[in-house]
């Protein structure tokens, strides 16, 4: 599985940097077919009248990132005392209540059959 997703995402980054192209074939207001892999012919039958209601649309896709890393931004002394001052503020341990424990009273259920008994093999 973890295979397949990599050939998956390997291909789908080769197709988005490589490009794509789609042909568009309108006929009056209404789009006829549709080709990715070359010219999409006219399929509305009128030859004759083709160059007045008739038209192709080429359109390429083609992902403009050249996957160079972005630069690393240093933060000033005020940004970062800002920073540890809320870290320091959100965390959780002042949210404990010291002395209190909502466990020590709990007493279990009371078992049907006695389980370890009845597993057990005994020798004599």
């Amino acid at each position: 599985m973890k295979s397949a997703f990599s050939i998956f995402l390997a291909t789908l980054v080769l197709v988005a940097t490589s490009g794509v192209g789609i042909t568009k074939h309108i006929c009056g207001n209404r789009v006829a077919s549709v080709s990715m892999t070359g010219d999409a012919g006219c399929t509305c039958g009128a030859m004759e009248d083709a160059a007045s209601c008739c038209h192709s649309e080429r359109q390429f896709f083609q992902v403009d990132d050249d996957f160079s890393v972005a630069p690393v931004q240093s933060l000033d002394f005020s940004a970062a005392a800002i920073l540890s001052v809320v870290a320091y503020n959100l965390s959780f341990d002042h949210l404990v209540e010291e002395g209190q424990t909502k466990y020590l009273n709990y007493k279990p259920p009371i078992p049907d059959k006695d389980i370890p008994v009845l597993i057990q093999s005994f020798l004599i």
